[in-house]
């Protein structure tokens, strides 16, 4: 009898250990994979509304600056803000969206006597699906890459001391590719910072929160 009870509660320790084991290591799954959703804000250097506008500065050098009257100068930009929203589709993948702004300002300014007589503002609005590869997960680090493409609208206002002005609209195909991102924090909020190319910058950095 003693030796059946002995043996009884061997398996009683034995089964609740195996239980106990099973669920601490299901809490360590739960501990990188709590969470479906996240969003986060992010700003970021250089994107490429900013080498667009370069480009478009380079060529009214060589076009406006030789045959108008007017040329832009002090030229002054802000950089990629983003928001973006991921949901958790498999343990490494998910699936979401990413907007931005950026914008850039000219003194516009008569090559007659170079006074100022307006100004020019440019701004950008990005709206790009994405998808993040979590590649490395751990409870208070990881590391991802991340592809988004989408268009650029862009809107351009000249404002003219004379009290005229000027507005036109375009846009563009865009895009963010980073190959190289870096989280930690805690198991909700983490910072994260990237390095790559496209609208949201070539390094950019930001908080993002999983519910």
């Amino acid at each position: 009898m003693k030796k059946f009870l002995v043996a009884l509660l061997a398996a009683v320790v034995m089964g609740s250990s195996t239980r106990v084991l099973a669920q601490t290591e299901t809490l360590s799954e739960s501990g990188v994979f709590q969470s479906q959703h996240e969003v986060g804000v992010s700003i970021g250097a250089a994107p490429t509304s900013v080498w667009a506008t370069i480009s478009k500065a380079i060529v009214e050098t060589v076009l406006v600056t030789s045959w108008g009257d007017v040329k832009y100068d002090n030229t002054s930009w802000f950089g990629s803000l983003s928001g973006e929203y991921f949901y958790c589709v498999l343990p490494k993948l998910s699936l979401g969206g990413v907007v931005c702004f950026s914008q850039d300002n000219d003194d516009m300014i008569r090559k007659s006597d170079d006074s100022k007589v307006g100004d020019r503002t440019t701004r950008f609005f990005t709206i790009m699906p994405a998808l993040k590869w979590n590649y490395l997960q751990r409870k208070h680090y990881g590391m991802y890459m991340k592809l988004a493409a989408g268009y650029t609208f862009e809107s351009v206002k000249e404002d003219c001391s004379n009290g005229l002005s000027d507005k036109s609209n375009s846009g563009f195909f865009n895009m963010q590719v980073s190959l190289l991102g870096i989280e930690a924090g805690g198991q909700r909020l983490r910072g994260y910072t990237e390095l790559g190319f496209g609208e949201q910058g070539l390094l950019l950095a930001g908080l993002r929160y999983r519910f």
